[in-house]
């Protein structure tokens, strides 16, 4: 029996060495991962008030308090354009372009546009949460993710559309339902020629005049709100996707001529160190003569 299994060790003792190790491998694998698997994933971290920062949802956000879709496409825009009008500025002047190693340029607004959004927070094992390092290379991730912040928001209209049209928070003018003077019904105001009572907010015209056809106008103006939802969100994909194509050259220029434009101020700097000095050198012969000429004076010109 002893032979037996002397003569299987020695054939297959690569084998079963093999397997051993294989089974040492899994083994601490597995143990790895049931005390990895306690630990929240950086995606599942909680603020103070307990909400995920990467929900979809507008809370905390810079969009929480606006009520229509007006509001917020006007504020999404006016943030954007200047966080990418900052960076088409600092790429096209190079003499702003920081040669300090350590220091980034171009990212004061994109900066103050990532520490107003949740989802660029961390919370670490111990302590508050902490912001994510915000460098020049942080545009795309920052840009996407107020993106996103945006869309939850458009999606929030899109849940309570009926509400928002129900008390008229589709229309983007105020004051935009009177009686119409010819049929003495209660319309909007585009779809009128003359007003018969004073322009409110209430669809209903403070009950001055009998509606028409209400479910018919409510089903249209609610359809198209929708249709105006969808469309904001198709545009603001495409119009931040264009912009990251068209920056992407004027990155990667960037990121060969600041090494010429750096190199080109060293050497700058260098030449006018070598006039200083060599004007310096110039001067010493100068300053020498004018010592030794008040504490070695010539013995030719001593009185005897």
């Amino acid at each position: 029996m002893k032979r037996e299994w002397h003569s299987l060790w020695d054939k297959h003792r690569t084998l079963v060495v093999l397997l051993f190790i294989l089974s040492i491998i899994a083994g601490s694998s597995r143990f790895l991962r049931g005390a990895i698997v306690g630990l929240p994933p950086a995606a599942s971290v909680y603020f103070e008030s307990g909400a995920d920062p990467r929900a979809c949802t507008s809370t905390g956000t810079v969009f929480a308090n606006l009520k229509t879709l007006r509001e917020t496409t006007d504020l999404f825009r006016k943030r954007i354009s200047g966080v990418v009008g900052e960076r088409e500025d600092f790429l096209k002047a190079p003499s702003s372009w920081p040669c300090v190693p350590g220091t980034e340029g171009g990212i004061g607004s994109l900066a103050g546009l990532a520490k107003e959004m949740p989802g660029w927070y961390y919370r670490p094992a111990i302590g508050d949460p902490k912001m994510l390092p915000v460098t020049f290379a942080s545009f795309n991730s920052v840009v996407a993710e107020f993106v996103r912040e945006y869309e939850c928001k458009l999606s929030e209209f899109s849940q309570t559309a009926d509400s928002m049209v129900a008390i008229n928070r589709d229309v983007d003018n105020p004051n935009s339902f009177c009686c119409d003077e010819e049929t003495n019904t209660c319309k909007q105001i585009t779809q009128v020629l003359a007003c018969a009572t004073t322009p409110s907010d209430d669809s209903m015209c403070a009950e001055e005049c009998p509606t028409e056809n209400v479910q018919e106008v409510f089903t249209t103006r609610l359809t198209a709100f929708y249709a105006r939802i969808e469309s904001e969100k198709q545009r603001a994909r495409l119009a931040v996707l264009r912009t990251f194509h068209t920056l992407r050259s004027l990155e990667l220029n960037y990121a060969y001529a600041k090494s010429l434009v750096c190199f080109q101020r060293a050497s700058l700097d260098l030449r006018n160190e070598l006039g200083l000095l060599a004007d310096t050198i110039s001067c010493m012969p100068k300053i020498w003569d004018a010592v030794t000429s008040l504490h070695d004076p010539d013995d030719s010109l001593r009185p005897e």
